[in-house]
């Protein structure tokens, strides 16, 4: 899988969040979906669509350090470390069906999510021994063609209150 060089980096709204939208070439990995086929669950979408996530954040220079990491409160589905920073990530993958009433996956992130990862990250960082600093990004990913994933990735998309 290689990054498409068609890519558009959006001016952040505030100075903690930076989003960028870039088209994924995912023929040979495996990430790919067959698109003529009639139905996918939506575990099967979004299986998918973080292992694309995953390859993009490592490319990126991030590392994975946890992938559907469960405890009794839920799961969260990406935990990295970029830098000295622990980031829990949230993905959230749709087909592309190219209809105007589409919303786009990071809109299903809302903020009963929000308060269940910030639970989740004071879980996970109670079992962790040195953590600089925490951080929640959302990578929203359509699958466009069967060689192709458009991921719109969002750092620091959310604050944390505590």
């Amino acid at each position: 899988m290689e990054l498409l060089t068609r890519t558009n980096t959006i001016e952040p709204s505030d100075e903690n969040m930076v989003e960028e939208v870039r088209e994924v070439d995912i023929r040979g990995e495996g990430f790919g979906l067959d698109l003529a086929r009639e139905e996918y669950t939506n575990r099967e979408i979004g299986d998918k669509g973080e292992d694309v996530v995953a390859y993009y954040i490592e490319q990126r220079g991030m590392e994975v350090l946890e992938r559907n990491w469960r405890c009794t409160f839920g799961e969260v589905d990406i935990i990295a470390r970029d830098g000295n920073t622990i980031v829990l990530l949230e993905v959230k993958s749709r087909l592309a069906t190219y209809c105007e009433e589409e919303i786009e996956p990071e809109q299903a992130v809302r903020t009963r999510k929000r308060n269940k990862y910030e639970k989740l990250a004071l879980i996970y960082l109670s079992k962790q021994v040195e953590v600089d600093s925490v951080r929640f990004d959302v990578a929203a990913v359509k699958f466009v063609d069967k060689n192709t994933a458009r991921i719109r990735y969002i750092v620091g998309a959310y604050e944390w209150d505590y």
